[in-house]
């Protein structure tokens, strides 16, 4: 995947594998993950007819992601 430079310094979401979505300032993409900036991090646990979403801020300044376990991406709004 490839994400387009021009989201660099924008806070973003990226929804990734197993339910788990990051959201953060977009300060670097690399050749295999990007890095956020005052990342928090979101995870939906579905059960029957029951989503239950646990939002929390991640423990460091930075975050990375691996670009292989993204699956969408887009402006945080």
């Amino acid at each position: 995947m490839s994400m387009p430079d021009e989201l660099i310094g924008q806070v973003i979401t990226v929804l990734c594998l197993n339910y788990y979505s990051y959201t953060g300032k977009l300060v670097e993409i690399g050749a295999t993950c990007l890095k956020l900036e005052n990342p928090i991090m979101t995870y939906n646990e579905i059960v029957p007819r029951l989503t239950e979403r646990t939002v929390e801020r991640l423990p460091a300044t930075f975050w990375y992601v691996e670009l292989t376990a993204i699956e969408s991406f887009g402006l945080a709004g």
